[in-house]
């Protein structure tokens, strides 16, 4: 039997995806390239914006004459929206992974079987494949918030932390497989471990304590769990196997806006947190995410999300544009107009590249060491060590190379190879 899967979605989905493939490689199922090719069509889908899901289900319209399961978070969040496109499809609930060769079987037969189950599955203790250069590794599902405008919450379980030894175990078996990028990932990597008495600075300084030469990359973590624990993840993040990179999404500005949104901390709480970083490793790479047009936002709030990113300069921004989920708190709030939410976004988005241009221009003529993760278009990319993309010519995916900057573009930097 022959399997394609297409993955939507955050590096938590990409690491269901590595389950997804682990489990069917051990069933002597093929994993296939190119979708025309394959007897069935694994879909690993996403939930947190309308636009992804519209993806989603216009390719769920394409595959109308195929062989499908549906797995993820669309599944578990809006079951009816996905059956009302794909009827005959077997489902997999975010928490069922460990049945989707059951579900592909069910899928090669004509039949339809659906998995969802809304307790806690144990995913590190499942076959998974890796790419052998990035290894993505889970270390809680769930999350401790209720964020307004999100409907991920109602399709992943509630907090559960994986074990320090479990995690070290995974750890040490893809470096020893040759990874050399491992990214700790989850909902939210910030609540890691509030549910067993410990937390992610901890788990990062035991990770520490692991021999060879890799990065690990610490994935996004909401200021509410950072500001509690800050010195001591400062610290944590020292270590040479860290990324310089801090993923803390602010969403808002405004403090009447974080607060219609549900966001438990305010605006002065993650300008402090990005002070206390800087000064104690200025070369971090922070990144954030904006929601524009949040139904509450009036123009002074969008002012001040402006106002807000130009004291930051933040490194990378990820920029949203708000469209109501459903059954969720924001969906029943009146709705901006379409041409006010568009606008925002815009100016928001010309603004982040304005500064994310001038932030990747100030590197020019420095020299890093990166790592080669990755061939695209004729040319290889990499990672610093704060985790910036860099483009050079030529290399080995793999190794750690010297590089020069010699130009910038918002997005990446290009540099040479250093002989």
């Amino acid at each position: 039997m022959r399997v394609f899967l297409k993955t939507y979605g955050c590096t938590l989905n990409q690491s269901d995806s590595e389950t997804i493939k682990g489990i069917l490689l051990a069933n002597g199922v093929e994993i296939v390239e190119k979708e025309e090719s394959a007897d069935v069509v694994v879909l690993n889908t996403c939930t947190v914006k309308s636009q992804t899901q519209q993806k989603i289900v216009e390719k769920l319209k394409k595959l109308n004459s195929k062989k499908i399961v549906v797995a993820g978070c669309l599944v578990s969040a809006d079951r009816a929206l996905v059956e009302k496109y794909a009827a005959n499809a077997s489902l997999i609930g975010t928490s069922s992974v460990s049945s989707i060769h059951d579900a592909v079987r069910a899928a090669y037969a004509n039949e339809k079987k659906v998995f969802i189950n809304t307790k806690f599955e144990d995913k590190l203790s499942l076959p998974r494949a890796r790419d052998r250069i990035i290894a993505r590794v889970p270390i809680c599902e769930g999350c401790l918030s209720r964020c307004s405008f999100c409907a991920t919450k109602s399709a992943r379980v509630g907090l559960h932390s994986y074990s320090e030894e479990a995690i070290m175990k995974e750890i040490k078996n893809c470096i020893e497989l040759g990874c050399k990028e491992i990214q700790l990932t989850s909902q939210d990597v910030g609540a890691y471990g509030f549910d067993k008495g410990t937390n992610i600075a901890q788990l990062i300084k035991k990770i520490d304590t692991i021999e060879g030469d890799f990065f690990i990359r610490i994935g996004m973590m909401n200021p509410e769990h950072v500001i509690k624990i800050i010195q001591e993840l400062i610290d944590s993040f020292k270590s040479k196997n860290i990324y310089k990179f801090l993923h803390i999404p602010v969403q808002s500005g405004n403090n009447e806006v974080l607060k219609d949104m549900k966001r438990f901390y305010t605006v002065e709480n993650f300008s402090d947190i990005i002070t206390e970083f800087k000064k104690n490793l200025p070369e971090m790479t922070i990144a954030t995410d904006i929601i524009a047009g949040y139904p509450t936002e009036d123009e002074d709030a969008f002012e001040d999300t402006l106002n807000l990113l130009k004291k930051i300069n933040p490194n990378v921004v990820n920029v949203s544009r708000f469209t109501p989920r459903p059954n969720t708190y924001a969906a029943k709030l009146r709705q901006l107009k379409n041409e006010v939410i568009k606008k925002r976004t815009k100016i928001v988005s010309e603004l982040c590249r304005k500064l994310e241009l001038e932030a990747n221009k100030k590197l020019i003529g420095r020299g890093y060491k990166v790592l080669l993760t990755e061939k695209q278009n004729g040319s290889v990319t990499g990672r610093n060590p704060s985790y910036k993309q860099v483009v050079v010519d030529s290399g080995n995916v793999g190794d750690f190379v010297d590089v020069k900057i010699v130009d910038a573009t918002y997005c990446y930097l290009k540099g040479i190879q250093l002989t």
